[in-house]
C-alpha cells in the first residue's frame, strides 16, 4: 500500500452527506396509530428518502414562507385551503418579487404538506395559479431582457486555451496548476456537472455521491481496429440516470493541448494524494478539490479576461461550450443532446451511441484545438 507522508489531509466518510436520508418532512406520528409502532418508523423513513435533502430543505423553507405570510397578513389558515387563501398567498409572494421558480418550489412545499395530511393536493396549481404565473414568467422575461443580467459564457476551445495559459501564470503551487487543468479540460470533454468531478466538501464525503479515485481508471479500447487510450469515469448516482445502474462515460484521447488524457497524466504524475477509496481530485495538502473552490477560480478569471461583458463563466460553462462547439461542428441537436446527458433518456441513448462516434467527437475537437 501506497505510504503518505503524515501531513497530508484524508478526508472522511460521512453519510450524512448522502443525498436521500431519513430525515425530512414525516415522522412516524404522522402515520395512523393502528400501524404498530417499528412499522410506523419504518414508513416515514422511507417516505423521507423519496425526495433529496436538499428538497426537503427547500420545501422546509417554503413551509416557514408559508407561516411568514399568516404573520404579515394576520390571518390563521389550516389545510385545506380555500381558493382565495392559495391566490393570496400566490399573490403575497408575487409582491415579494419571488422567481416564479422559487414560488412553484414553495407550493410544492404546501402539495407535500396536503399528501402528508392525506388531502387533495390538485388545488393548489389550479389552472389559474398556472395561468398567473405563466404571466409572471412573460413578464420577467421582459425584465430580464430589457436588463443587463448576467449570462454564462460558453467555454470555448479558445477559452480554454486562455485558461491553460493563465493558470500557467498564476502563482498556484505546480500541482495545483496541472489539478485545475486536469478538471478544466474533463469537464469540457464530458459535459461534466462540477460536482460530477469535485466533492461538495473539503474534509468530509459521501461515497455514493463522490467520485473516488477508483471511479477513475485509464482503459485501452479497439475502435476500428485502432487502439485508443480512454479514461473511464464511472458516476454512482448521475442526476439524470434514476435506475440503479451506474453511468459509466469514456472520454478519449484527442490531439492538441486540450487533451484531457494528457492533462489527468500530467497531475496524476506529480501527485501521491490519489487514493481508491477518496475523492479522486484532491490538492497536494490531501483536502478535497471542491466545486465552490473551482467555481472562485472561475470568477477571478472571468473577471480578469472578460471584464466588460455581460456574461460570466462559471462550471456549467463547459457544459455550453461542448455544445456550442459540437454545434459549430455540425453535430445535429439528438447528437449534441446525447453528448451532453441533458435529459433523463439521454443517458440510456449515450450507451448505445457507437464508440466510432464518441472518438471521432474528440478528434474534431482536437483539429480545432491544434
Amino acid at each position: 500500500m501506497t505510504s503518505f507522508p503524515a501531513h497530508v489531509i484524508r478526508p472522511a466518510a460521512d453519510r450524512n452527506f448522502a443525498r436521500y436520508t431519513d430525515s425530512g418532512l414525516y415522522s412516524h406520528l404522522d402515520f395512523s396509530n393502528k400501524i404498530p409502532s417499528h412499522l410506523s418508523s419504518i414508513l416515514s423513513k422511507a417516505a423521507n428518502a423519496s425526495l433529496s435533502k436538499e428538497t426537503w430543505s427547500s420545501y422546509n423553507s417554503g413551509l416557514k414562507m408559508f407561516q411568514a405570510c399568516q404573520d404579515e397578513l394576520q390571518t390563521i389558515w389550516s389545510p385545506p385551503l380555500k381558493d382565495s387563501e392559495v391566490l393570496t398567498y400566490v399573490g403575497w409572494m408575487l409582491n415579494k418579487n419571488l422567481s416564479t421558480a422559487t414560488i412553484n418550489t414553495y407550493l410544492a412545499a404546501l402539495r407535500h404538506l396536503y399528501i402528508k395530511l392525506s388531502l387533495d393536493p390538485s388545488s393548489i396549481r389550479s389552472d389559474l395559479v398556472k395561468q398567473i404565473l405563466r404571466g409572471r414568467d412573460h413578464q420577467q422575461l421582459t425584465t430580464k431582457t430589457a436588463c443587463e443580467s448576467k449570462f454564462r459564457l460558453p467555454v470555448t476551445p479558445a477559452i480554454l486555451k486562455l485558461m491553460k495559459m493563465d493558470l500557467k501564470d498564476s502563482g498556484m503551487k505546480p500541482e495545483k496548476k496541472l489539478l485545475f487543468w486536469s478538471v478544466a479540460t474533463l469537464c469540457f470533454a464530458g459535459a461534466f456537472r462540477i460536482h460530477e468531478l469535485l466533492s461538495k466538501h473539503h474534509a468530509k464525503f459521501e461515497p455514493i455521491n463522490t467520485l473516488l479515485g477508483q471511479d477513475v481508471k485509464l482503459r485501452k479500447i479497439t475502435i476500428n481496429k485502432e487502439q485508443v487510450l480512454t479514461l473511464q469515469i464511472t458516476l454512482k448516482q448521475e442526476k439524470t440516470n434514476s435506475s440503479k445502474t451506474p453511468t459509466i462515460l469514456d472520454i478519449y484521447q484527442s490531439s492538441g493541448p486540450l487533451c484531457p488524457i494528457s492533462a489527468f497524466n500530467k497531475w496524476r504524475s506529480h501527485t501521491n494524494v490519489m487514493e481508491d477509496d477518496l475523492p479522486c481530485f484532491r490538492t497536494s495538502d490531501g483536502r478535497a478539490l471542491t466545486g465552490r473552490e473551482y467555481n472562485g477560480y472561475l470568477a477571478t478569471f472571468s473577471k480578469k479576461y472578460f471584464p466588460d461583458s455581460k456574461g460570466k463563466i462559471s462550471s456549467h460553462s463547459f457544459r455550453i461550450g461542448l455544445a456550442s462547439t459540437l454545434g459549430k461542428l455540425g453535430y445535429t441537436d439528438s447528437e449534441i443532446q446525447l453528448s451532453g446527458r441533458w435529459s433523463s433518456r439521454a443517458f440510456e441513448s449515450y450507451l448505445k451511441l457507437p464508440r466510432t462516434k464518441r472518438a471521432a467527437v474528440a478528434k474534431e475537437i482536437g483539429k480545432l484545438s491544434s
